[in-house]
């Protein structure tokens, strides 16, 4: 990435921005301008529950009981991340959620078969969109790989600019859209904390 570069070459002071393929590299060295700390942000993929597939709430559990969330934290994204199961990260002023989602492939298979389909009535192709960037192209291979491997699905991948890709999750002309959440801890009048979330490009 460009700006990687800039940051190596002298040019920036600080940067946020660290390619999938370097992280491990930069750890494995030692490099000491890398720095990782805890954040709270949790990258995600939205579906459209008006899309006349998606909609069936099997559909959406099959999708995400067929995603093996720790291999992408260990062969893809390998930069210190954590599987979320949950929307709100662990440890917000003591919040611990109690959700899971499993990676369960046999019974990501079992409901699509309940929802109907099969090899008499094929899964439809589905598109993942998302806005121009390696890493969330990385990403999207994997899924892609994944939902191909366990439920037979067909998958393209639609690579955006920034504005096109908010313009279509704005009126809502996607099937899934990768997306990311970022919770900012904020003092209010009352010097109380208090979360603000944002959408992170």
């Amino acid at each position: 990435m460009t700006e990687d570069r800039m940051f190596r070459a002298g040019q920036l002071h600080v940067t946020n921005v660290v390619p999938l393929e370097k992280c491990p590299v930069y750890i494995e060295e030692g490099n000491s301008a890398l720095k990782i700390d805890p954040y709270m942000g949790t990258y995600f993929y939205r579906t459209n529950t008006l899309h006349p597939v998606l909609k069936d709430v099997r559909i959406r559990k099959a999708l995400a009981f067929s995603i093996n969330k720790d291999q992408i934290v260990r062969k893809v994204s390998q930069c210190g991340q954590t599987p979320a199961n949950s929307f709100t990260p662990p440890g917000a002023s003591g919040y611990e959620p109690d959700t899971e989602i499993p990676f369960d492939p046999e019974l990501a298979k079992q409901l699509l078969v309940e929802a109907g389909y099969g090899p008499e009535n094929e899964f439809p192709k589905l598109e993942i969109l998302f806005n121009t960037n390696e890493d969330h192209r990385k990403l999207a291979l994997a899924i892609q790989q994944m939902w191909q491997a366990n439920l037979g699905i067909t998958v393209e991948l639609v690579n955006q600019d920034w504005k096109v890709y908010l313009n279509r999750e704005m009126i809502g002309d996607f099937e899934v859209s990768r997306a990311m959440d970022i919770v900012i801890i904020k003092k209010n009048a009352a010097n109380r904390n208090y979360f603000d979330a944002w959408k992170r490009k």
